[in-house]
């Protein structure tokens, strides 16, 4: 169990950057991403917060894995040497805290830039929601 997540204290991130705007259709590994070794910083934080005992617990590890063997996930778009690190931000804290100069990660590159994901604001969700507000003799009902 997760039971020994509670007992940590939260730690703020000071230069996380929000991400809870990006449409859902980014927060996921996609076919094609690749295995990339990092520079740290280049890699952006998504949390603003961390659980100090969960980065310590990676801290201790040889290995910046998940319990289940994943590296971090970040997303990398047009015009930018930044990934936004969605899923292993414990992880990158931890590397940081170990001083440690570069991170493997998985990451799904755009061909967009990030305002430009930002400000497409439908995702999978809003189409649902358009399609049932259709009238029924629409073919795509």
């Amino acid at each position: 169990t997760d039971e020994w997540i509670e007992t940590g204290e939260q730690l703020p991130v000071t230069d996380a950057q929000d991400m809870s705007n990006l449409p859902m259709t980014y927060m996921f590994e996609q076919p094609g991403a690749k295995k990339r070794k990092v520079s740290i910083n280049t890699l952006v934080p998504t949390r603003g917060d961390v659980n100090s005992t969960l980065v310590q617990r990676y801290v201790d590890r040889t290995r910046i894995t998940d319990r289940y063997r994943q590296l971090p996930f970040g997303v990398k778009f047009r015009g930018s040497n930044k990934i936004y690190v969605l899923d292993g931000n414990h992880r990158l804290i931890a590397c940081r805290k170990k001083k440690r100069k570069r991170l493997n990660v998985i990451v799904n590159e755009y061909d967009i830039t990030l305002d430009e994901a930002l400000r497409y604001e439908m995702n999978l969700l809003d189409l649902v929601e358009i399609a049932n507000e259709c009238p029924e003799d629409m073919p795509y009902h």
